[in-house]
Order: C-alpha cells, then structure tokens, then sequence
C-alpha cells in the first residue's frame, strides 16, 4: 500500500473465499487394438456406444456427452521394435455431479470392459458468480480496514473513495482447487473427493483523506 500525493490514500485488499466443488467433469475413452483398421474401428465403435449408453442410464443427460476425439493409428509391437496392427480410440467428455462421478465410471467400466480408458477428472462449481462476489466484497472490506487505520496513524480521517481497481495487475480472479484426489477403486467405483476450490479477489481503492 502506498500514499499518493497528500490527500489521497492507495490501499489494496485481499480475500480468498472457498467452496466445495458438486460437478465434475470425466474425460473417458475406449481404444483398441487388431491386426487391421475396420476391425480396430468397429471393436472401439462398439465399446463406444456401450460405453455412452451405460453412462447415460446413471442419469447423465445427453447434453452433458460429448465426443471429444476419435483417432486411428498404426499399433507398435515393442519386442520386435515394427509397426504391428492398428489402434483405434474414441474419447468423449462427460458432465455429471461429483457425488455420482463413481457410479459413472463404474458403469462405463462394464460397458466397456478392458477398452476403457479414464483420462482425466476435472472438478468444478455450478455457480461460481455468488462466490466471485463474496471474495470481493470481503477484499474491499480488507481494503477499508487498512485505510481507516492508515488514516488514524497519520491522524486523519478517510474521504470518500476515488477510484476502484478490480482487475489489479495480476489479472483475473483465479478458480483453483485445493485439493482433489482420486482413491482406488472399490466395491462402489472410484471415490474422488471434492476438496475445497478457492476465490482470490484483489481490489485497491484510493481513498481521499481529509
């Protein structure tokens, strides 16, 4: 913090707010492997649509699937070091609440059997806006305490605000999680814990001292 000119009093405020992630996104996929491309297509397509079918019996809607990638390679034995048959992947993106994330990869585990591949598992919240608010006002709340007791040391007292910066040099407010882990899998599916995801705000406020 620091004070411009003699009248005015620039202060920044810091607040960090956290809540609980409740929506989850999956990247799932199948792939597999034979000695030519029709058949590595057709056994993949296969899983595929098992795969989605079962996904969406769990009750994940049909706008919360979508494909994300589809490929076809060439397959590589590594104990003659040659190219050797060919590989075929389907990816899709899956949106489900976190609480039945395990179900949901259960039940592509099933459908799919050894041609499922989980990619990756990314947490999220439904509503990030109340959240964002809440870390700003209590940055700005941050920000009003400093000044008012900057203010008392220099003994004066704080004006009215002159200017306010939301978007500080650091850049937006980051959306980040604390924490995420996913435990093995066990008689109910996969368990991944939520963690806490963390609103930053920074704001400075120039104050007029009077």
């Amino acid at each position: 913090m620091t004070t411009e000119e003699s009248a005015t009093l620039r202060v920044t405020g810091t607040a960090t707010c956290g809540a609980s992630p409740d929506r989850v996104e999956l990247r799932l996929g199948v792939e597999h492997t034979a000695d030519n491309a029709s058949e590595a297509l057709d056994a993949a397509a296969t899983s595929a649509q098992r795969l989605v079918a079962a996904v969406k019996e769990t009750g994940v809607a049909d706008q919360d699937v979508q494909t994300a990638g589809l490929s076809l390679d060439r397959g590589w034995d590594s104990e003659r070091n040659v190219q050797s048959g060919y590989v075929a992947r389907h990816r899709f993106s899956v949106r489900a609440a976190l609480d039945t994330s395990g179900a949901v990869i259960s039940a592509a585990a099933d459908a799919a059997g050894d041609d499922l591949r989980v990619e990756s598992v990314s947490l999220a919240i439904s509503e990030t806006d109340p959240l964002r608010s809440r870390a700003q006002r209590d940055a700005f709340d941050d920000a009003r305490s400093q000044a008012t007791e900057l203010a008392r040391l220099a003994g004066r007292e704080l004006g009215p605000v002159l200017a306010i910066d939301t978007s500080p040099a650091s850049g937006p407010i980051p959306l980040q999680p604390k924490a995420m882990r996913m435990m093995a899998m066990d008689a109910a599916g996969p368990v991944i814990e939520g963690g806490e995801f963390a609103v930053t705000a920074t704001i400075v406020v120039v104050y007029e001292l009077v």
